[in-house]
């Protein structure tokens, strides 16, 4: 992990979704908790309808909190939001 990116495994994360040519793009971001101005973008996966890209979201969002929960032994859960 790069020097500037060491507020990962401390960020907050969310999801949302855009339409784009009849598909529906999901992205996680990845908010710097001491810094919310600082943050990360990934596209995470294309769906054919906006109720697939809101349940792959809340999945990723899921997952994500379960590593946490993994990875540094607490029960802290992520924001989501649901759009």
């Amino acid at each position: 992990m790069e020097g500037s990116e060491k507020w990962l495994p401390n960020a907050s994360v969310s999801f949302h979704i855009e339409e784009e040519k009849s598909q529906w793009h999901v992205y996680l971001t990845f908010i710097n908790p001491d810094n919310p101005q600082e943050y990360l973008m990934h596209h995470m996966g294309t769906h054919r309808t906006e109720s697939l890209a809101k349940l792959y979201g809340s999945i990723y969002i899921q997952q994500a909190n379960k590593y946490h929960k993994q990875s540094n032994g607490t029960s802290e859960s992520f924001n989501s939001d649901l759009n």
